[in-house]
């Protein structure tokens, strides 16, 4: 399952796909299908016949302060294993200068409201979800990331813990001063702790004065959604909205004012509240040394990714100036790739590559639309495929003018955000029969005298 913004704005990946929507200039130093192709007497010739290699590595971890939605469950995917997503956030007063008033709390609940009815990837079996509450600030500097495979200092007292399925699609009815209220889906979470309760009873009024004194002393939760021994097939990843359009996750407080029931709203879906994903990944398939692969893998959730490397591209600029017409590169999947309620991702991203193997922007994703790069299902080619014009001839005009080897590949990822998914992909890139190999560049050329 995917979901996109509903608002598209700039994303938060491992690198800043902001640059990409907003740097859709062409580069005159570069030779593409907008020069040549309208020209005559050019010698155009085409070309399949690379010896590509394909091989699965573990991916990046990514940013994930900002994201559309939240990941959150643990799944045992048969394939490809355990992954579990858990969130990170803060919490804010309903007001500055609240104040309970010398009233008692009732009770305390954590609302995380569902994404919407068809949140869900994974089977939908059972979920035991555990709330902590968080023993270190989190940075509210925009600029600074908050990556995925960050560990977080917690306190060891559960404060409150869900059993149970995703309810997706079952609004929330309960009754408060005689009034039936209906809210939309969402996970309800009854903090019980003592003396969490107790500390947010008891609170001075310096620690309400502000939001930046309430949250030095609250510092917020950590909802965990780890099972071990989750039995492969079992268990789904749910999305939860975290938006500043939804005053449905909150922490909510209930009290009699007055002898009468009221309640209290402690946002978390403001901008001004941190929030953040950490995904782990257990019981995982190997990862050989870097060789070619016949079966590969992309997987959501900084999960895997699969590196693509065309070690004799170069030798076309050897001895001649190529100018690149169409760099087009195709994976396929297998047969295999969907099974049951694990559904193959809408988009994939091709990243370039650093000397440590980080994912790095083509110049394809600098200076192109998104509409242009591909990555995008493709049913009449069973698979996706990706325009890497520029990066490629870059590739080969530096090669050609300086001997300078800047062919180091590329890596197939599924996106960290718009859309943000929890899917997975098998890729066939077997290679083993002359011109019916699975994984191809397709590259369209002239050569310039």
């Amino acid at each position: 399952m995917n979901y996109w913004k509903d608002k598209i704005k700039p994303v938060y990946l491992p690198v800043l796909f902001a640059f990409i929507l907003s740097s859709c200039k062409k580069d005159p130093g570069n030779v593409g299908s907008d020069v040549i192709g309208n020209r005559a007497g050019y010698n155009i010739q085409v070309t399949d016949t690379f010896n590509v290699v394909a091989y699965s590595v573990p991916s990046d971890s990514v940013d994930t302060r900002g994201l559309t939605y939240y990941m959150l469950g643990s799944m045992h995917d048969p394939v490809l294993g355990v992954t579990t997503a858990n969130i990170i956030t803060q919490f804010a007063l309903p007001v500055a200068g609240f104040s309970f008033n010398g009233n008692t709390i009732d009770s305390v609940v954590l609302q995380l409201r569902y994404a919407g009815k068809d949140g869900i990837y994974g089977n939908n079996t059972n979920q035991s979800i555990q709330v902590y509450e968080l023993q270190e600030g989190l940075s509210e500097s925009l600029s600074e990331p908050i990556f995925s495979n960050k560990n977080y200092q917690i306190g060891s007292n559960v404060l409150g813990s869900y059993n149970g399925v995703f309810a997706t699609a079952d609004s929330v009815v309960y009754s408060l001063n005689g009034k039936t209220i209906s809210n939309a889906p969402q996970i309800r979470i009854r903090i019980n702790d003592a003396d969490f309760i107790n500390r947010l009873q008891t609170a001075s009024a310096t620690t309400f004065a502000s939001n930046a004194n309430f949250k030095a002393a609250f510092k917020g939760f950590f909802i965990s959604a780890e099972q071990p021994g989750i039995s492969s097939g079992n268990g789904a990843i749910t999305f939860i909205n975290m938006r500043r359009d939804n005053p449905q996750t909150a922490l909510v407080v209930y009290f009699k004012e007055n002898g009468v029931p009221v309640k209290y709203e402690f946002p978390i879906q403001n901008s001004s509240e941190v929030k953040a994903n950490q995904y782990k990944h257990s019981n995982r398939i190997s990862f050989p040394q870097p060789s070619h692969q016949q079966t590969c893998y992309v997987q959501a959730a900084a999960g895997i990714k699969t590196r693509i490397l065309i070690p004799g591209l170069l030798e076309l600029a050897k001895n001649e100036n190529i100018g690149i017409i169409s760099a087009r590169l195709e994976v396929k999947l297998k047969d295999s790739a969907s099974i049951g309620k694990y559904t193959i991702p809408t988009q994939l991203y091709a990243f370039g590559n650093d000397s440590l193997g980080r994912n790095t922007l083509t110049r394809d994703l600098q200076q192109e639309f998104l509409s242009y790069l591909g990555g995008n299902y493709d049913a009449s080619v069973k698979g996706y495929w990706f325009n890497l014009n520029r990066e490629i001839q870059h590739w080969l005009t530096t090669y050609r003018t300086t001997g300078v080897n800047l062919n180091t590949g590329f890596n197939i990822t599924i996106p960290a955000d718009n859309p943000i998914s929890a899917s997975r992909l098998i890729l066939d890139t077997d290679r083993s029969i002359k011109g019916e190999e699975k994984v191809k560049l397709i590259l369209t050329y002239t050569v310039i005298k």
